[in-house]
């Protein structure tokens, strides 16, 4: 089954014990392999947490939510909030972003 970006973006995460942890705000891509390398989830209103989820973390995703797996929490992602620099790349009309 496909699934449009734009249908994953702002989907609900919850883990596999139904402990909500936000939702999709994007999607990082690898594009040499065209594949998705990671679901970048965000949760809470002010004190935002970032959660990089990566594909083998899912255990599924359906058009109403995802589901990963439990041994992701707020506790164990904290070594992975996005703290990265990356710097613009220009191709024509197109700027991507490269980690530095």
């Amino acid at each position: 089954m496909l699934i449009p970006v734009k249908q994953i973006i702002s989907l609900p995460v919850y883990t596999q014990s139904n402990k909500k942890l936000g939702r999709v705000v994007d999607v990082n891509l690898d594009i040499e392999n065209h594949a998705v390398v990671q679901y970048v989830v965000e949760s809470g209103i002010v004190n935002k947490d970032v959660f990089l989820i990566s594909p083998t973390q899912v255990v599924s995703i359906t058009l109403e939510k995802m589901i990963v797996v439990d041994t992701i929490t707020k506790e164990l992602v904290s070594d992975i909030k996005v703290n990265r620099v990356f710097s613009p790349q220009t191709f024509g009309n197109v700027t991507t972003f490269k980690e530095e």
